[in-house]
């Protein structure tokens, strides 16, 4: 898509792909609320480059699927339109795609594991996230958290419970040192009592 200096090539992503990206990479433009400006991030915009091919029409439309309803428009210059075309190839965006709901299923797992580790509850650490990073329902259901997590996730309870007492447990004690309630070296001593679980 053209006007003026905007060039816009279209992809359809998932929901919770879409607002990552939106989250990410979002420029303002008044005529265009959407844009996704892709790079910042040097890996992502190679590969979108790479995957941009010049056809017959100079403006074609990506089609919708119900596995990748969202369209996001990504912001091209000039030169780029000329040089590398204006439509993604299919295996492109499929590979884009899949590069990206990997990104967005790491931070589901990393944070939603590390919550669980403390809490137990996976229903609330869903709730939690979807507070944190705004999602709902509608953009990544929960039954499809649900399945991913059990899945993938790959946090070890102990390891994880273990490394964060160690950290409060020195976050105390460097208080207690800058306040004078312990001396440095008694502060130094008890840090090197590493605690096990």
């Amino acid at each position: 898509m053209k006007n003026k200096d905007v060039f816009l090539v279209n992809m359809y992503v998932k929901p919770y792909v879409c607002k990552y990206l939106r989250d990410n990479f979002h420029v303002a433009n008044g005529k265009f609320p959407h844009i996704i400006d892709l790079r910042s991030d040097s890996l992502l915009y190679r590969d979108f480059l790479n995957g941009l091919q010049k056809t017959d029409l100079p403006v074609t439309q990506a089609v919708p699927s119900q596995l990748r309803p969202c369209l996001v428009s990504i912001r091209i210059t000039y030169d780029i339109f000329q040089r590398h075309g204006w439509e993604l190839a299919p295996e492109a965006a499929q590979n884009i795609n899949i590069m990206l709901e990997q990104r967005c299923k790491n931070i589901l797992l990393t944070y939603i594991s590390t919550l669980y580790c403390v809490t137990g509850n996976l229903a609330r650490c869903i709730q939690i996230f979807y507070e944190k990073f705004g999602y709902n329902e509608d953009i990544w259901p929960v039954d499809s958290i649900r399945k991913i997590w059990q899945r993938d996730r790959n946090v070890p309870k102990e390891t994880f419970y273990t490394d964060i007492i160690q950290k409060i447990s020195d976050f105390i004690l460097a208080k207690m040192s800058g306040n004078g309630t312990l001396t440095k070296q008694a502060s130094r001593n008890y840090e090197n009592n590493r605690i096990q679980f």
